[in-house]
């Protein structure tokens, strides 16, 4: 074939492409909705694998997503829905997942980390311990705050390593737990996994008999040595699968994904300068005390936080200043914190730390989008099912004996949509 009938094919190709991204697919109220505008949201091989109905269908859901966003808020207020917020905290959902599962795909497992695990698991230790409570403390707590914990665990530290005490007059003195003294300061036999990791790595990579400086985990701080090792063997001992074992880890277990989560996010502060003032942090909590139900089980609700009016400054990103007012605020945009409640320091001060994260994850997304090409699309794809599901089921509960499809119908007629039905008549 001669060059210049290729150039003709080649033209002629992009004429027929053009052509068909041009055509108006369906209008709102006279206003066009062409194919560019379809494809922009799905992918067009994903679209013409779909049935005519099916395409119409996605057509009528793009259509009432596109009248939906255009309608002021305070009318949507009278069906007590809001098209932003919902958008909002669908995108905010769908960036953090993607980060998440970036950062879980950067986790590598090498050799020596899965010869570590074979033998951790076939090995049971015995190990002593005094704990160091403090304010946001997981499980028991105590008044001081985290510098004084610390404080207070190097003191028992250098007594011990200058064998100024033993551990049992360590324990007689300075134990917190009634159950801790009855055993001996004993935490006893422990496999690999039942504590926090970083406690874990400590005494299993641990010789026996040595005293480790304060270790800090979720509970407190700890001053641990380890007494004795008791290898697993015969029908006790674990063979262990390392393929299964990789991917076991990459799902969460032993905690290597959340330690590799949680550099990321360290990583974050620094970029984006981030500080918690931790004396403001004790004061706002003093203030949320008062609150009625805040110690119990159940606990406050986080808007039920924005009961104690305070100007705390918790924490400053890029020198911004962060308030429990910004918490709050920053919540309505993540479904995620609807079921949410606060009932100690630990849980308050885990919503502090989780909400910067999100914020830090979502900036971090708007300086890193050649990461994740197709996200954009992804997010407005699943916006235009999310949106009216969401809608309609309200609409839907509002008028109990319609169903969804007449009350899309009259929806439909009600804002001008009208479906080009000439180009489904076949499959184009």
């Amino acid at each position: 074939m001669k060059i210049p009938h290729l150039i003709t094919i080649g033209i002629f190709c992009l004429l027929v492409s053009c052509s068909r991204s041009d055509k108006i697919v369906a209008s709102i109220d006279g206003e066009p909705i062409y194919f560019e505008d379809i494809f922009s949201v799905i992918d067009e091989s994903d679209f013409n694998k779909r049935s005519n109905e099916e395409k119409k269908t996605f057509i009528r859901k793009y259509a009432a997503n596109k009248i939906l966003s255009s309608i002021p808020q305070q009318e949507l207020d009278e069906f007590g829905f809001s098209y932003e917020g919902a958008n909002n905290r669908l995108r905010n959902k769908l960036i953090i997942k993607n980060i998440e599962k970036h950062i879980f795909n950067q986790l590598v497992i090498s050799d020596s980390t899965l010869d570590f695990i074979v033998n951790a698991v076939n090995m049971d230790i015995y190990v002593k311990a005094v704990t160091v409570n403090h304010r946001f403390s997981f499980g028991k707590t105590n008044p001081r705050t985290k510098k004084e914990a610390l404080k207070k665990a190097e003191v028992i530290y250098n007594r011990l390593l200058s064998n100024e005490l033993t551990y049992e007059e360590a324990l007689s003195i300075y134990s917190e737990s009634t159950v801790s003294k009855i055993k001996g300061n004993e935490m006893g036999q422990l496999y690999y996994g039942l504590m926090p990791k970083k406690f874990n790595d400590a005494i299993w990579t641990s010789t026996m008999g040595y005293l480790h400086e304060p270790l800090e985990t979720p509970i407190g701080y700890h001053i641990i040595i380890v007494d004795h090792r008791l290898p697993k063997l015969g029908t006790d001992r674990r063979e262990v699968d390392r393929e299964k074992m990789v991917k076991d880890l990459k799902k969460g277990k032993y905690g290597y994904q959340e330690e590799n989560f949680i550099q990321f996010v360290e990583n974050l502060y620094e970029k984006y300068d981030v500080s918690l003032n931790q004396d403001e942090l004790y004061n706002a909590w003093d203030s949320l005390k008062t609150i009625d139900g805040i110690n119990t089980m159940s606990g406050v609700s986080i808007d039920g936080l924005a009961e104690v009016e305070t100007s705390n400054i918790l924490a400053k990103i890029n020198g911004s200043e962060i308030t429990l007012e910004w918490i709050i605020n920053e919540t309505e945009n993540y479904s995620f914190y609807n079921n949410i409640s606060v009932n100690k320091g630990f849980s308050f001060y885990k919503l502090i730390s989780d909400v910067i994260a999100r914020h830090l994850m979502l900036q971090w997304y708007k300086d890193n989008r050649e990461i994740f090409p197709d996200l954009e699309k992804t997010i407005k794809y699943k916006s235009i099912h999310k949106i009216n599901t969401l809608y309609f089921d309200k609409m839907q509960k509002l008028n109990p004996d319609l169903t969804k499809e007449i009350i899309m119908n009259r929806f439909m007629l009600e804002n001008g949509v009208v479906i080009n039905s000439e180009l489904f008549a076949e499959d184009f």
